[in-house]
């Protein structure tokens, strides 16, 4: 604890009244011995209405009691406290106030509580809206990132989001020694329904098969739109027989929807290249490469089909009327 020595006198207060820092000096009792102007301007209260008062008559309850709270921490040992409190004024306004607090031993008046106060309003403020700019451009950032990743129209990974994603899918396959399906797929006749029902239309039906193959898939496969009516789909920790099947359960529930649009139901296809990643593949390009030309080859045949192949020289061919043809 501090202890003053001398005396107190009008040359002490004097010299504290210039200080344009707020200062006041409590009493053991909880009112005011002393306060400089600057203390009363940061109250907005005249000086006849601080000096001799208690706490609570000079500033608001919430902030005594915030007050008197951190007064109780205060010990010869621990002489020193601050405390951050919001004090509502007379005139309705608030100001957010730093109070630094040390016990001093004053001759004369016994152990009293020397107070430093800094309004830190503007301060507080200004964080605020640091912080709120901070979270609009994690905001942003999020949604550049959407950009760059997501497909605007059907809402699924773009074809840069879906490279990135196979990079990391074929990766911990290698690891794990797990399979992978690929497969393409290609919306048959989609420039004829384009130019027959309209451009709107189209998009429709693009979304449509969006859904389509989601309610089909699990949410750790990987499913994109690659460009115009093609899209990818990878099928991580997929076994052959498992991709084939789900290839052709997605080009059926194509064949059997329409697609509702302006009161009319357009009916459409889907051909499906599919093949699996192998080991000995470092990326994904040679896989996408081998199920783009099995999508070829299921066009060719006459469209709704799923062609399957480890290889392209050992086509399994599954057409419309059959679930599968060993």
């Amino acid at each position: 604890m501090v202890r003053v020595t001398g005396k107190f006198d009008a040359a002490s207060i004097w010299v504290l009244d210039q200080l344009p820092v707020p200062v006041c000096i409590k009493r053991s009792d909880d009112t005011f011995f002393y306060a400089n102007k600057a203390f009363a301007t940061l109250l907005g209260q005249p000086l006849e209405k601080i000096i001799g008062k208690p706490i609570l008559d000079v500033v608001s309850a919430s902030a005594a009691s915030r007050s008197a709270h951190s007064d109780t921490f205060l010990t010869p040992e621990n002489p020193e406290r601050e405390v951050i409190a919001t004090n509502v004024r007379k005139d309705g306004s608030e100001n957010i106030i730093q109070v630094r607090k040390r016990l001093i031993d004053i001759p004369g008046h016994g152990t009293c509580i020397l107070c430093i106060l800094n309004d830190i309003s503007q301060f507080v403020l200004y964080e605020k809206e640091l912080e709120e700019k901070h979270r609009e451009l994690r905001r942003q950032q999020g949604k550049l990132k959407e950009l760059a990743t997501i497909d605007p129209l059907t809402g699924i990974f773009n074809r840069r989001a879906f490279y990135d994603q196979a990079a990391e899918i074929i990766s911990y396959a290698a690891v794990g020694e797990l399979d992978v399906g690929v497969l393409m797929f290609d919306l048959d006749k989609f420039k004829n329904l384009n130019d027959t029902f309209g451009h709107a239309t189209g998009d429709e039906v693009l979304i449509h098969f969006t859904k389509l193959v989601a309610d089909c898939i699990r949410t750790s496969d990987i499913f994109a739109r690659l460009g115009g009516e093609e899209f990818g789909l990878l099928l991580p920790d997929t076994d052959v027989k498992a991709t084939q099947l789900i290839a052709d359960r997605i080009r059926q529930r194509v064949e059997k929807t329409a697609v509702k649009f302006n009161d009319r139901a357009i009916h459409y296809t889907t051909s499906v290249g599919a093949t699996m990643w192998q080991p000995s593949e470092k990326r994904i390009d040679p896989s996408l490469s081998r199920a783009d030309t099995l999508l070829y080859q299921a066009k060719q045949a006459g469209k709704n089909r799923v062609c399957f192949a480890l290889s392209v020289d050992d086509v399994i061919d599954v057409p419309a009327t059959r679930a599968f043809r060993a």
